[in-house]
Order: C-alpha cells, then structure tokens, then sequence
C-alpha cells in the first residue's frame, strides 16, 4: 500500500527539470537612425530579422534613449516617463494594423499602477520612481541629495531610459523566431507633447524635452531547436493571441451640472472583453500629476446589453461594485481599495467576459450584427466646479494567425 510523503523527503523529486538547453545568447543593442526625436514626432521601429537560428527571448524588447529638459533649472519630468511618451501606439505586421491606441499613455500607466511594488520600485528604467528620484535624474536645482542611497541609484542611470515594446505577441508566446517571417513587425510611436511629459513652473523659459542615442534593446539565442520548433508552428498554423485597445471617445462631465451620463458603445468585436473608462482632471502646462485618476463621485450604472437591461447586474451596479470589477482585471497587488475610491487611483470597468479569468481568451461579448450594442447610464453626485474628462476605451480579444509563415488572419 503506497503512503503519503512530503515532497521534501520523496526521493523521486525532481526540485529542477533537466536536461536544459544549450546555447549562446546576448543582449544587444542597436542604434536607431535617426537616434533623436523631438515632442510630437513618430519613431518607426522595426524588430529586425536576425540570422538564421536566432530567435528573441521574450519580454526583452525595449526603446532606450537618453531624456533631456530644457528651460528653467527646476524642471522635472512626470512618474512613469517610459509609458507617458506614448501619446499613440500602432502594431502593424506586413504593413496590416493590429492596435492602434490613442493614449495609449494613460491606459498603459493606469495598467502599471497595480504592479506589485517590488516590481514598481525595480522599473527606474521606464521613469517609475518617487519625485525627489526623478528630480535628481534631471539634475533639477530644487532636487535634495540627503538619500545616498537614491543620488547612487541616479548616478547609475542618469538621463537613460526606456519605453518597453512588451506587446503580447513579443512577450507571450515564447521564443519569436523574426527570420521565418516574410513581413516584419512594426511599432509606430507618438511622442506626447511637452505639457504631458514635463513638470515645469515657470513658463518664461519655454520648456521641451529631447530624445537622442535612441537604441532598440533585445535578448536573443541562437538555437537551432528553437528556431526549427517556432518555423514548425508558423508553417502548421500559430495564432498570437493579445487584446486590440482602442480610444473610443473622450468627453468631459460637468461636475456641478452631470447627474446622468448616457454613452452608447456599438462596435463590432467577436469578443470585447470590457470597457475601461479612465477620468482625468484638466490642468495647465506643467502641473500635470500622469498617475492621478480621479474618482468622478459615480453612485450607479445601469448596462444595457443588446436591447435588454441590467443584463449584468440585475440590479445595476452599485458603487461597491466598482472596486469588484477592477479586481478581476488589474488585481489588486498595486492599489488597496482605499486608494481606488479616495486616493485618486479610480476607473470605471464593466467586464463583459463570461467568466473574468485574465488567463483565458475569446470569452468576452460578441457584438457582431447586434443592433443596441452596449448602453451605459452611469448616474454620479453633483458638486464641485470645472470638469472631468472620461477617456473612454475599448477592450476585446484579438488574434492574429500566421500559416505557412504568412499572415492569414487579424481577427478582433
């Protein structure tokens, strides 16, 4: 009769899998051309195919860049400048569109909010840090130097930064072999405009910000079996699987007038997993806080799916309800509930997935020949002055399926 062990004492453990793979890798980078770029400007951006063999390891991908200001002494740049750079990103393959985000820049950094903090506090390349970091980084005349341990830290990285190219169909389904491939992979680029980037006071001295030394960052491996494993599964048939964001619209609410706002969503999607509303406050040049999203005082929802009402919620949504539904698709490791509702850490998410696992694709809404769409009456407490802006945005599973190593498809 066999008997229970623990797994630290079973002789047959394995704590390591074997036989692992042997090969050469490197980390490289490559000078763009041109190497600078000025606010409101466009990079194009090519991964390169590499030799034969050689394949990208994932995640890797990254635009550095050395990140100047220019004008008075005390300027500075806003939290998380690697995402805040990207007014607009564009995914194309074989010249075909496969996102195409405007402000991809506050979806992005809302998204990095509930990273955990040890992996927040490890992101000084892409321009995460606290204030007096990012002061010392710039060189700023009002910066204080009393933490040694943050002037070492801003020593090492200076004025050089990073936007990761971490787009899943780069960082989530393994090894990406670029060689096989007929057409290349595309990333178009937007800078945003200097009021979104730097945090400036005085307005005397016109302020701006310079890229310059721009340089594509990979890993890669050379590795026949990889490289022989990933052209089997272009030829066969590999579908990349990764979400198609797009802005919606954007529309400002009235604080003191807007009890009731109806917006009516009817885009076809074969699978649109959410919508994502992000309120922003307006602000002038140089004063703008990029990780600040406020908390629009929203007391229900109503949704309206297809024609029938409170499809979601038989009741509506209610305020508690909000906190619930972000949950299920940003987790929680970043942002504690009371900072969600009363630190300015807020969105709207109404889940339209069958079931909310992240892990999971093609679950969403389909919203193909449907008539009605999706109808929202978000109803809020009145008070305050000036307005919100909502930022709203569109989220559904996309597809693009490669066969014989050829484009076939771009489904969302």
């Amino acid at each position: 009769m066999s008997q229970a062990i623990s797994e630290k004492i079973n002789p047959n453990r394995i704590p390591r899998e074997p036989f692992g793979l042997k090969a050469e890798s490197s980390l490289n980078r490559i000078t763009l051309n041109p190497s600078s770029a000025s606010p409101g400007e466009t990079l194009y951006i090519n991964i390169p195919k590499l030799a034969e063999n050689v394949v990208i390891v994932p995640g890797s991908v990254s635009l550095l860049f050395d990140l100047n200001v220019t004008g008075h002494a005390n300027n500075t740049l806003v939290n998380n400048v690697g995402s805040n750079l990207v007014s607009r990103l564009k995914v194309l393959f074989g010249g075909e569109t496969l996102q195409d985000t405007q402000r991809y820049d506050l979806f992005q950094t809302y998204h990095d909010l509930y990273l955990p903090a040890e992996d927040r506090e490890d992101r000084l390349k892409q321009g995460i840090s606290s204030e007096n970091m990012r002061k010392l980084r710039t060189n700023a005349g009002d910066k204080s130097s009393s933490d040694a341990k943050e002037v070492a830290l801003a020593a090492v990285h200076n004025t050089k930064y990073c936007i990761p190219l971490n787009h899943p169909i780069l960082s989530e389904h393994g090894a990406f072999y670029p060689k096989a491939l007929p057409h290349p992979l595309t990333f178009e680029i937007t800078l945003a405009s200097v009021s979104d980037v730097v945090v400036y006071a005085d307005t005397v001295k016109t302020p701006t910000y310079t890229i310059t030394n721009l340089e594509l960052e990979y890993a890669c491996i050379s590795s026949e079996y990889l490289a022989r494993e990933a052209l089997s599964a272009y030829q066969v048939g590999k579908g990349f699987f990764y979400e198609n964001v797009i802005l919606h619209k954007t529309f400002t609410i009235s604080k003191p007038n807007d009890s009731v706002i109806n917006e009516h969503i009817n885009l076809p999607r074969r699978s649109m997993t959410g919508i994502l509303c992000l309120f922003t406050e307006s602000y002038t040049g140089g004063t703008r806080d990029s990780e600040k999203f406020v908390n629009p005082s929203i007391t229900s929802i109503n949704i309206n799916v297809d024609g029938m009402p409170n499809r979601l919620y038989s009741k509506g949504m209610v305020t508690s309800d909000l906190w619930e539904s972000v949950k299920k698709r940003f987790g929680r490791e970043g942002v504690k509930q009371k900072d969600f509702y009363a630190n300015n850490k807020f969105a709207l998410w109404v889940d339209l997935r069958a079931h909310p696992d992240n892990s999971i694709h093609g679950g969403g809404l389909v919203l193909n020949n449907t008539r009605d769409g999706v109808k929202l009456e978000m109803k809020r407490k009145v008070g305050g002055t000036g307005n919100i802006n909502c930022h709203m945005f569109v989220v559904a599973d996309a597809l693009m399926e490669v066969m014989n190593s050829n484009l076939k498809a771009i489904m969302y």
